[in-house]
């Protein structure tokens, strides 16, 4: 095979370790510069991986991962964030978001919010079509498992207010 190659900081004995910044610099025309990151191909197994992962925290919590785009300038709007498994001639990858668990505090909170605009944002959720069966959408609550008797969590789902100046025509 071909080499391979590694960046890496240093191992700090005290303080702490040195940083790995790639920044594609400034124009002032066109198109901004990108930052391509990707894996190898192969012809005769499974492709490689693209792992992203923060640091350990020996004593205290891990790093943070933010995924983000910038604000949009004067006109335009801000950039847009995809996550996407490729097309397959057998089962597609899927896309998992989980969070840890905890031993003695509660675990991870997942949170999908539409930020506010001129008009409220929408939030679709849609399951896959087929000749055959159609994906299924299933919402659960947790479990409350205590043997001194548990609480299952509530799903709950509310529309919004209307909170216009006229009562009389507000609808939620």
């Amino acid at each position: 095979g071909t080499g391979s190659l590694s960046v890496a900081t240093g191992t700090a004995s005290q303080g702490r370790g040195g940083d790995v910044i790639a920044t594609v610099g400034g124009g002032t025309s066109g198109v901004g510069g990108a930052i391509a990151l990707q894996a190898g191909l192969t012809t005769e197994a499974t492709g490689g991986s693209v792992v992203l992962a923060s640091g350990f925290g020996d004593q205290t919590s891990s790093g943070v991962i933010a995924l983000l785009t910038a604000n949009s300038g004067t006109a335009g709007g801000s950039g847009s964030i995809e996550i996407a498994t490729g097309d397959s001639v057998s089962p597609a990858g899927a896309i998992q978001l989980q969070t840890g668990q905890s031993v003695s505090g509660s675990g991870g909170q997942i949170t999908l919010q539409v930020g506010d605009g001129a008009s409220g944002g929408h939030v679709l959720i849609t399951a896959g079509e087929s000749l055959e069966n159609g994906g299924g959408v299933l919402v659960s609550a947790g479990h409350g498992s205590n043997a001194d008797g548990g609480v299952g969590g509530a799903v709950m789902l509310m529309g919004g207010d209307g909170l216009g100046k006229d009562i009389s025509m507000d609808q939620g």
